[in-house]
């Protein structure tokens, strides 16, 4: 268990049961690595069943549904057996059915397959029937941008994690900074309590990151400055006296 009481678990993500329409929250099934099942609850970027997961998280006991552990950040290993491999590519490339999935399997090797689709479209072109170089192009453009997402997501997941910030909070960082977040978090994580709606001062104050402690003077300081001149322009006239 670590400091903030956070614990992790590894395994396998099996049926995803529950997925939030246009957002990451899911609920599924989980195999952990001794062989026992549970469910899961959490942001996942890209959902893949078969996959192998490290969640960091927390286990709670619902009155309905029993044990159930909420995960706040993970780590994902990009999946290397042929189910796996099916689920992802079933989940990020909507031109690849079963069919031109085996084909994909057969012709690269579970190992390789999803590397070939990113890097190499143009033997993706030449060796799959049935895909184009212009369709090869667009799976290689989702691969990229998925895996993309994915990492900002991650790297948002740990530095984030454990601070409860509203699903809405974390679609205006990225909207907002999108794949340079996690860089101006890093530089001044206080500049998420000016610009992002739905995140205030104590929480980014409280993101454990070594920052420059002029930077953090400075924002203390204009939060409370803030605070004085809310306090000023609401306050009844009678209790405001000027000499």
């Amino acid at each position: 268990m670590s400091a903030n009481g956070t614990v992790q678990i590894g395994g396998l993500l099996g049926q995803v049961v529950w997925r939030k329409e246009g957002g990451r929250f899911v609920i599924a099934r989980f195999t952990t690595q001794d062989g026992k099942s549970c469910s899961v609850k959490g942001d996942l970027a890209v959902p893949c069943e078969g996959a192998r997961y490290r969640l960091i998280g927390r286990w709670s006991d619902h009155p309905k549904f029993g044990r159930q552990f909420s995960f706040e950040s993970y780590e994902s290993e990009k999946p290397t057996d042929a189910g796996a491999v099916r689920g992802y590519l079933k989940e990020t490339c909507k031109w690849i059915g079963p069919r031109v999935a085996d084909a994909i399997l057969s012709a690269f090797g579970e190992q390789q397959a999803i590397e070939i689709l990113k890097t190499d479209p143009g033997r993706v072109a030449r060796e799959i029937r049935g895909i184009t170089w212009a369709r090869a192009e667009e799976i290689q453009g989702v691969l990229v941008a998925m895996e993309a997402e994915e990492k900002i997501a991650l790297e948002l997941g740990r530095m984030l994690g454990g601070l409860r910030v509203p699903e809405r909070a974390l679609n205006r960082i990225r909207d907002r900074w999108g794949a340079d977040a996690p860089d101006v978090i890093r530089q001044n994580p206080y500049v998420l309590a000016r610009e992002v709606a739905g995140i205030g001062f104590a929480t980014a104050d409280a993101i454990h990151f070594k920052q420059d402690a002029k930077i953090h003077i400075i924002w203390a300081s204009w939060h409370n400055v803030e605070r004085c001149f809310n306090w000023i322009r609401f306050a009844p006239t009678n209790l405001i006296t000027i000499k």
